[in-house]
């Protein structure tokens, strides 16, 4: 198991989550889904997915990954579950598995959509299987860094909304290799 070891670049990216300027704003900063506390649940499939290990694989399959989370007015916690299988050629898989959790920094952009930063912890296991063997075998623990834009699916119900989000998993190994995993994910939420 290995710990993420760049400081310098989780500095980087935990910097503008932090600052903001609706840091200090009143009532009148528009937040799409209301200034209280609220849960909410989503399901994401992963369209795009590349695992850049020298040669670049790309994702099989339409992956899906499930996630929960709780917000408070430009802030939330959220926790994500998600797999893929990636192949270059023939009958050799690479599957990733990954359960993260993140924290999420919102901005406003207009009444119904935000944009967001999102910086987590990524517990992860990989593995290599050759026409249906297990060869390989990883796990370990990473940053994950994401970005994206959500808005309201239908402007009339507040408890639905789509969200638009790239993510960079970096140096995930399969037991030989290591690189990073890209995701573009397109996630239906739901808030109660």
């Amino acid at each position: 198991m290995r710990l993420f070891n760049k400081p310098l670049t989780l500095a980087i990216a935990i910097t503008p989550l932090l600052s903001s300027p609706y840091a200090n704003a009143d009532a009148s900063v528009p937040v799409p889904l209301g200034k209280t506390a609220k849960h909410y649940y989503g399901i994401g499939f992963i369209g795009k997915a590349t695992w850049d290990l020298g040669a670049e694989y790309t994702n099989k399959h339409l992956v899906w990954s499930l996630l929960v989370g709780r917000r408070t007015r430009n802030k939330s916690f959220e926790l994500e579950v998600a797999a893929a299988q990636y192949e270059q050629y023939g009958q050799t898989d690479y599957n990733a598995s990954h359960l993260t959790f993140s924290v999420l920094k919102y901005q406003p952009i207009f009444s119904s959509a935000d944009i967001y930063g999102k910086i987590g912890l990524n517990s992860w296991i990989t593995s290599v299987d050759n026409e249906g063997i297990r060869t390989k075998s990883d796990d370990g623990i990473n940053i994950a860094l994401s970005a994206g834009l959500q808005f309201k699916f239908k402007p009339d119900k507040k408890n639905i909304i789509i969200r638009f989000e790239g993510k960079v998993l970096p140096d995930i190994s399969n037991g030989v290799d290591e690189g990073d995993i890209r995701q573009f994910t397109t996630t239906i939420i739901g808030y109660y």
